[in-house]
């Protein structure tokens, strides 16, 4: 900061601004996630560090003027100005966590670079002018209090009104009202995060199944051949990749509904919840396949239990995908038997007490 008038002040920003050299990345595995960040998330790269940018010669343009006013008052009074001035006390820790924020960037942590750089923001409140700065401020906190919900919404109107009924805004409850606003976009960026997590290992476990089918198909064939009353090896196994590969696409078309629960710890359950459906689609699909050897086919419509009148591979894949994709037709299928054990139970003891 050239414009700096005096050299203590000048040596405490310098200071600051060298951390972001000394935290860079080192390493493979920070270079390996840098590398992936700005490959497959080159805007949100973008936008973050364009904002670092932005608020790093902001919050340096507001301590040169705050100097250069500190250093006129000391001249006007014949002194000489000696350090930063208490008021100034915000600027290193806003510095330091704009370092902090430039550093999570650099090892492509972008979501931790966007709390530390709200955070970094929040110092500057304090220092704003409270006569055209700090109501600017509270009345951009006003309007977008309209976006959050719930609790959020109301305790930012309980701290700064509405924009029909504003409340003279203050340091601390303007403070205050960015907090939960910040909190709200970091909790936003971080289920977005959780999302983006799970398409990728779906997509993964998608494609993992897909070359295993392929494998089994390439070897085998999907008609393979089997020994009458016997369950090959190629069978199961084609089986158990169809079930599993039911509830993969399930698990997708979940992920990109738009009812999913939107608290973190509802979304870190439904995400453990999808997993574990994928691994019982292999067996339901198993499940699925022992009921239609057992010629219980009472658990389908008519029209499907006469299409399993002559079992057929490709017949018994669908069915298998299709156990794998909805939990409901193994509960179908179970409680069918179920409810025959116990009507037959019934029954007896009935006959039994005449």
């Amino acid at each position: 900061m050239e414009t700096l008038v005096h050299s203590k002040e000048k040596n405490t920003a310098s200071a600051v601004s060298r951390v972001v050299g000394e935290r860079a990345p080192v390493g493979l595995v920070a270079w390996i996630r840098r590398t992936w960040t700005k490959t497959v998330a080159s805007a949100r790269w973008d936008r973050l560090e364009g904002s670092l940018r932005v608020a790093q010669v902001e919050i340096e343009q507001r301590l040169d003027a705050r100097l250069r006013t500190q250093a006129h008052a000391a001249a006007v009074k014949g002194g000489e100005s000696d350090g930063l001035h208490p008021e100034l006390w915000w600027t290193g820790a806003a510095q330091s966590l704009l370092c902090e924020a430039q550093s999570a960037l650099n090892q492509g942590q972008l979501d931790q670079g966007w709390k530390l750089l709200h955070a970094a923001r929040r110092l500057e409140i304090p220092a704003l002018d409270s006569e055209r700065e700090l109501p600017a401020v509270a009345a951009t906190l006003r309007a977008e209090s309209e976006k959050l919900k719930s609790w959020r919404q109301k305790a930012v109107q309980t701290l700064l009104g509405t924009s029909e009924k504003p409340i003279e805004p203050k340091p601390s409850t303007v403070y205050q009202a960015a907090l939960i606003r910040d909190e709200h976009y970091d909790n936003q960026g971080y289920k977005d995060g959780l999302l983006r997590t799970q398409i990728l290992f779906l997509a993964l476990i998608l494609a993992a199944v897909m070359g295993s089918l392929l494998g089994v198909v390439h070897r085998w064939g999907l008609r393979p051949d089997q020994e009458a009353g016997q369950t090959t090896l190629p069978v199961f196994t084609t089986l158990v990749l169809f079930g599993l590969l039911g509830g993969t696409v399930s698990a997708m078309l979940r992920t990109t509904d738009a009812a999913q629960p939107a608290r973190i710890p509802e979304t870190t359950a439904a995400i453990r919840v999808t997993f574990m459906r994928i691994m019982m689609g292999g067996a339901s699909a198993v499940v699925i396949y022992v009921f239609l050897n057992s010629k219980l086919t009472g658990i389908f419509n008519q029209d499907i239990a006469n299409a399993l009148s002559t079992l057929e591979p490709y017949t018994t894949y669908a069915l298998a995908f299709v156990a794998g994709f909805s939990e409901r037709l193994v509960l179908r299928a179970v409680e069918q038997v179920a409810g025959a054990e116990q009507a037959a139970g019934q029954t007896k003891a009935k006959a039994e007490s005449s």
